[in-house]
């Protein structure tokens, strides 16, 4: 196999560093092509640009011969970075065009930030770049893409990781495309959104959530929630060995809404529970309680005005499960 050449070029501070690799090897060719950094120039040489505001070149290997190199090439262009945010804020607001946000508990005392395939801060490369701020008890943070593309593999799709010590007032997450997760979370109110993504949570606990996907599928396990409400326009919605102290709402246009709740957790008894359920293609199963059926739209309703717990779930086309374990 012929050897590939990386020469590097910097051209001052904030400036543009082009990589030239010389030829050879067709599939290492397409490899490149395939990247979103890469450019076919005049000549029709292959360029990697990545822009910064330090006068350094990235540091890659002089020859790539596999095809696993030029992987570890590419994502040094975006290697992990983490800090600490010194400060303890109240309100967390996360708003990104593009990537995964992923929000957990950390045992530890200090706030953490942790991204993948994003530039530093303060840097841009290639259309991306963070930023955030602290003012008033409120941390903001805004991932900028303008890519316009979408990523041909996770592995480039950015990550943005914040571990939080301490319980929080506020909790919003949003991107346009991506995954959002939470994992041991505690906050009085959350509200989390994505254009295009899954939404899951694992053992939080909020007095408020409101949940929505536009295409995606929204998972709950072990959770304790006051109040909550979770909608996606295409997706499933499964909640599974969790509380909910006051009401669960539940919706979503295509696809199957399953909820089990835990056994002997008082103020989520189904028993005295105030519920609706409605689909208008699909089964509903709830106890051996007599469904209605009528123009194709099935309802099993069973009021109670004065019941602590309400629970509302529908769905445009799917089944409906409820169920106490």
């Amino acid at each position: 196999m012929k050897k590939m050449t990386i020469a590097a070029l910097c051209c001052g501070t904030a400036g543009m560093i082009l990589m030239g690799v010389g030829a050879s090897n067709a599939s290492s060719l397409d490899e490149l092509a395939s990247w979103p950094e890469v450019r076919i120039g005049n000549s029709g040489g292959f360029f990697i640009r990545m822009q910064t505001s330090q006068n350094e070149a990235v540091r890659l290997p002089a020859d790539l011969q596999s095809q696993d190199e030029l992987q570890n090439a590419r994502e040094d262009l975006y290697a992990k970075h983490q800090y600490k945010i010194d400060s303890d804020p109240s309100v967390i607001e996360i708003e990104a065009d593009r990537g995964d946000l992923r929000v957990e508990k950390t045992d530890g005392s200090q706030l953490l930030l942790t991204t993948e395939n994003l530039p530093e801060k303060g840097t841009v490369q290639n259309g991306r770049q963070i930023s955030w701020k602290v003012e008033n008890q409120t941390l903001k943070v805004k991932v900028e893409d303008n890519t316009h593309h979408l990523a041909k593999s996770s592995s480039e799709q950015p990550l943005l990781i914040l571990s939080v010590p301490a319980k929080l007032e506020n909790l919003n997450l949003e991107t346009s495309l991506g995954q959002i997760s939470l994992d041991r979370i505690e906050a009085a109110r959350c509200s989390l959104a994505t254009s295009l993504g899954h939404v899951r949570m694992q053992a939080a606990k909020l007095d408020s959530v409101s949940a929505y996907t536009a295409l995606g599928d929204i998972g709950i396990a072990s959770g304790k929630t006051g109040k909550g409400a979770f909608e996606t326009s295409m997706g499933d919605i499964e909640i599974d060995d969790s509380v909910f102290f006051s009401e669960l709402e539940a919706s979503t246009a295509l696809g199957d809404v399953e909820i089990i709740l835990p056994s002997g957790s008082g103020q989520s008894d189904l028993a005295g529970a105030d519920v609706n359920l409605q689909t208008s293609h699909g089964q509903i199963s709830f106890e051996e309680a007599p469904v209605q059926s009528e123009n194709g739209i099935s309802t099993f309703t069973r009021a109670n005005p004065g019941a602590s717990l309400v629970i509302r779930l529908e769905t445009a086309s799917g089944n409906i499960s409820l169920a106490q374990k």
